[in-house]
């Protein structure tokens, strides 16, 4: 029986971070039982990898990458200059309605009952 796993970032992606090949490690580990789907937001700051993930991540041809597009707060420069906890704040307000997108997106998908 075929499974459906979603992984969902909230950061940047692809990243040269170890989140990154940490995702990609877990997100091949499941391919062997089922589909495999990451969600990844859209970003256009300074530190964004302008590749896609199957060209910037080796050996992904099990994995579907899915870009959520989203106005990226970080490229402004008001973000830039701000203290660190304005730029959590306005983070969690970005993370809202992408992960609000996802739920309804995907909550039909969701089995809620431990077999």
């Amino acid at each position: 029986m075929s499974k459906n796993f979603n992984f969902l970032l909230f950061g940047r992606f692809p990243t040269e971070r170890a989140y990154g090949v940490h995702i990609i490690a877990n997100a091949k580990s499941f391919a062997r039982y089922g589909s495999v789907n990451i969600y990844y937001p859209s970003t256009s700051n300074s530190k964004t990898i302008q590749k896609h993930p199957k060209e910037y991540f080796s050996n992904t041809e099990d994995i579907n990458f899915i870009k959520i597009d989203i106005f990226d707060i970080t490229a402004n420069k008001f973000y830039e200059l701000s203290p660190k906890i304005l730029k959590q704040f306005l983070f969690l307000l970005i993370i809202s309605p992408f992960l609000e997108y996802f739920l309804k997106k995907n909550l039909d998908l969701v089995d809620l009952h431990v077999k």
